[in-house]
């Protein structure tokens, strides 16, 4: 066996015979050495030092006894044993590379970043140098400094590295954070909403240092706190009859920063803000047996509907009476049945009670519920 070896240090050659006839003489002739080496018989290793780099041979000689086969005598019988002596010589290459001067890859770089980072080796040695990774990534330079970009967050070391000459070692590591971009959605529950009753606003973001939210009607909207990952739930303000009724096309904006930058996202919905109105001719009173009727029509569609905020999507809507057979002041919103729905606008009746009109426009969204109930008294007439 012909390891490689380096200038200046010593190297050990090993050899065996296949055969089992005793050896005589071994002469060694070994490179950087002028005369060849003898051997004594029963040495199978051999230790010197090279002095020069190359590709040089390394040849070994054998004298071996052989011992042939008993010649039987023509006359007398048996005679001697018959023997020979013959030579057995291998030869093998021997790489022998420069002084080995104690590699070194000294690793450093990495951090806290957006994406991706750098990472860098400063290789000390005679090249070329080869290497790996500790996440497998191989290398072959020879250049004195390397660098890579990585885009998984953990902590880089070279495991393997040596240069022309030998084996190294590595020193240092480079720990690396990549920080994510910000994620963020946001949608509406109910939709559309009506601004009497209000809605949900569902925010999750990922990767967030804050959040904000905009409205592009101007409506004044709860913000949500944001930090890390998470989802929260911010409610639309409930603001029919005041200063900020915005009713209309609404686009929400939710914007969430990190270190990263900033993600910006949009839902759109629609939002109502009008009222079922009831048309009649009659007092609210009736002899019993005749019939009180009113018609319903939104107050987005009429001229002057008396309120600053009257929007619907428009027709075609759904109609729906409800009645509620306690005193007015006791008719909540829980105490009314639902006695007619569908297409008609008309609805007539005979029987006493507190009747609200409620419709829905072309996008569902609901108009507001309870404003001009009608009471229906039923009296004994002559």
């Amino acid at each position: 066996v012909v390891p490689d070896a380096n200038v200046g240090a010593p190297v050990r050659l090993t050899w065996s015979y296949n055969t089992t006839e005793p050896v005589l003489t071994q002469m060694l002739q070994l490179p950087d050495i002028a005369a060849p080496i003898t051997l004594a018989p029963d040495v199978r290793s051999y230790v010197f030092t090279p002095a020069s780099q190359g590709t040089k041979a390394v040849k070994l000689t054998a004298a071996l006894y052989r011992v042939g086969a008993r010649r039987r005598a023509v006359r007398s019988g048996s005679g001697p044993g018959a023997s020979s002596c013959s030579f057995v010589e291998a030869q093998r290459e021997l790489h022998v590379r420069p002084p080995c001067t104690g590699p070194v890859a000294r690793v450093a770089g990495g951090g806290t970043t957006c994406g991706a980072a750098t990472i860098q080796a400063d290789l000390a040695g005679t090249p070329p140098f080869h290497g790996r990774w500790s996440d497998g990534m191989s290398f072959e330079t020879s250049m004195q400094t390397i660098s890579r970009v990585v885009t998984e967050s953990g902590r880089y070391t070279i495991d393997q590295f040596e240069d022309a000459a030998c084996e190294g070692r590595s020193e240092g590591s480079a720990d690396v954070e990549i920080l994510a971009p910000p994620i963020g959605s946001i949608d509406m529950t109910p939709t559309p909403v009506s601004l009497t009753d209000g809605g949900e606003l569902r925010v999750a973001f990922a990767n967030a240092t804050a959040c904000s939210i905009t409205s592009a009607l101007g409506s004044t909207v709860e913000q949500p706190t944001c930090s890390g990952s998470g989802v929260s739930r911010v409610t639309f303000p409930r603001l029919r009859h005041s200063f900020y009724d915005k009713p209309g096309n609404e686009t929400i904006t939710l914007r969430v920063d990190s270190p990263c930058g900033q993600r910006t996202v949009t839902t759109s919905f629609f939002v109502c803000d009008y009222i079922a109105l009831t048309k009649t001719t009659q007092s609210g009173e009736i002899c019993q047996g005749e019939t009180f009727s009113f018609t319903m029509v939104a107050s987005s569609e009429v001229a002057n509907p008396g309120s600053a905020t009257a929007t619907s999507a428009g027709p075609p809507f759904v109609y729906r009476v409800y009645r509620c057979t306690l005193p007015a002041a006791q008719c909540t919103r829980e105490a009314f049945t639902l006695v007619q729905e569908g297409p008609s606008a008309a609805f007539s009746t005979t029987l006493p009670g507190v009747y609200a009109a409620e419709m829905t426009d072309r996008l569902g969204c609901p108009s507001i519920f309870g404003v001009g109930n009608r009471t229906v008294t039923v009296k004994s007439c002559p």
